[in-house]
């Protein structure tokens, strides 16, 4: 695999309401404004489209309602330069497939598991962790399809939203929220979000650190001390419009927290926390304004769909890589951000031809 490959993210479009395999979540778009019924792999180093995966299903009811991609090994190696994409239909079928070419790698049939909740790669992408609404963990060898280990705990623990780690399960449901072990199901940690029901989960891969939104315009940040199961309230990161994405990251130093979350308006919040429990935080906008050949710039500002962090640097910088643009056809930006104390509006502009 070349050193442009070995770099690259994967963006998968998707046809499923929420974010990384829940139920519930985003507000659903216009049918105009849907993406096509087929997961699809961009290289985000140069927008190009490297695989487009049709599904084998001769009807049209067939519908993805998670997904999930990763390398498998060390991607920086070589000889280790698998990656691959795992989604699940609403038929309760699992496929993966190679995100280089699309070819089907295995396909795993399990009605019994109801309606799959989550998939989830963990062990630097070697297993696929499958969660289903009835309450089944499943683990398998992503390459081959094997299962290796199944886990049952309440279903009514992930009636909201599920995402799982290397050795956590984070679940929410309504307003009650739960670390889980991997290993056994067991209950590490419990709380309730004093603002309603949750809607979108994010959380260091250590859990220390917990994201929630609600129906409100706002992120709330839940703090859990090691070997404590009792978690503290921290601050309120306070938004104009609601979040569709939250991602965070821990600064060089393991004090700093930085939160990323992308709005309905399409404007990307971070906030750069000094402690975690720091309050009155102003964020950095991330913005993109469209501009034609002459230079003239659009007032309407384009889109942004998705952002993710893609590195830290020291205590106030930070990489963003930004999706803006069509579902159909996105545009991929790296942007690098000096985050201030006081907060400030990074624009990024893109070129339009005019017809």
């Amino acid at each position: 695999m070349d050193a442009q490959k070995q770099n690259m993210l994967q963006e998968i479009e998707k046809d499923f309401a929420g974010d990384k395999g829940s139920s519930s979540g985003k507000k659903k778009k216009p049918r105009s404004e849907m993406p096509r019924p087929s997961p699809q792999v961009w290289n985000t180093s140069d927008g190009n489209l490297l695989a487009e995966w049709k599904h084998p299903s001769r009807h049209d009811g067939v519908q993805y309602t998670c997904i999930a991609c990763s390398f498998v090994g060390n991607k920086r190696r070589k000889e280790n330069n698998t990656c691959l994409v795992a989604y699940a239909t609403n038929e309760s079928d699992i496929y993966t497939i190679s995100a280089t070419d699309a070819k089907m790698k295995w396909k795993l049939s399990r009605i019994e598991f109801g309606e799959i909740a989550a998939l989830s790669f963990t062990n630097k992408g070697r297993k696929l962790c499958v969660i289903s609404t009835d309450g089944t963990l499943c683990e398998m060898n992503s390459e081959t399809g094997e299962i290796l280990k199944e886990t049952k705990f309440p279903k009514k623990y992930i009636s909201t939203l599920v995402y799982t780690f290397d050795d956590k399960i984070l679940a929410a449901s309504d307003g009650n929220i739960r670390v889980l072990s991997l290993e056994d199901g067991n209950v590490l940690v419990k709380f309730s979000s004093v603002v309603g029901p949750v809607l979108h989960l994010s959380s260091l891969e250590d859990t220390k650190v917990i994201i929630t939104s609600s129906s409100s315009d706002n992120l709330s940040v839940h703090i859990n001390e090691p070997g404590n199961k009792k978690v503290t309230d921290g601050p309120v990161l306070l938004m104009k419009d609601r979040p569709l994405t939250i991602d965070s990251k821990n600064g060089s130093n393991g004090d700093n927290l930085f939160v990323l979350s992308v709005s309905e308006s399409g404007i990307a919040y971070i906030w750069n926390m000094k402690t975690k429990s720091q309050v009155n935080i102003n964020p950095t906008k991330i913005k993109v304004e469209a501009s034609d050949s002459s230079g003239e710039t659009k007032k309407n500002h384009n889109s942004i769909l998705a952002a993710r962090f893609i590195s830290i640097n020291g205590d106030d910088q930070a990489a963003v890589l930004i999706v803006y643009g069509s579902l159909n056809s996105p545009r991929f930006a790296l942007v690098d951000c000096h985050l201030c104390w006081g907060g400030y509006c990074c624009r990024f502009k893109w070129q339009y031809s005019r017809k």
